[in-house]
């Protein structure tokens, strides 16, 4: 087999018999030191497809960084840096409403990495029966 180009990951197998890759997914903001993440498997084509998942995801912009960081921590990034330089002083109120009141007690706990479309969709259904206008 040929080398992985620059960014590409690297696989191997491991002292205790399983196989490890391991790919850059970020740089930290502060340090700029890269930031790796590993993905292990029984064997090596087993790991060869998660590495092949993940940099797929990183490519589309749908990957994810594994952290801690809640859905609420998220929001409360969201509305303070990205809404509240873009959007009029009434639609911000508006958003830190709803994010107060629906979506960080429905949602806040979830860690980012974890949520689905699907949890979103439940909230959406469920505040519809409840009688809801969204989106007006």
């Amino acid at each position: 087999m040929g080398k992985r180009g620059k960014g590409e990951g690297t696989i191997y197998k491991r002292k205790d018999g399983r196989w490890e890759a391991k790919v850059t997914v970020g740089y930290d903001p502060e340090t700029g030191r890269r930031r790796r993440m590993s993905v292990y498997g029984e064997s090596r084509k087993e790991v060869a497809e998660k590495l092949a998942q993940v940099l797929a995801e990183r490519a589309t912009g749908a990957f994810v960084e594994p952290t801690k960081l809640t859905f609420g921590e998220w929001l409360d990034k969201w509305l303070a840096v990205y809404a509240k330089p873009k959007v009029r002083l009434t639609t911000l109120n508006c958003y830190e409403k709803s994010v107060r009141l629906h979506l960080k007690p429905a949602l806040g706990h979830v860690l980012l990495r974890e949520l689905r479309p699907e949890h979103l969709q439940a909230l959406y259904n469920e505040k519809l029966a409840e009688g809801f206008q969204i989106g007006r």
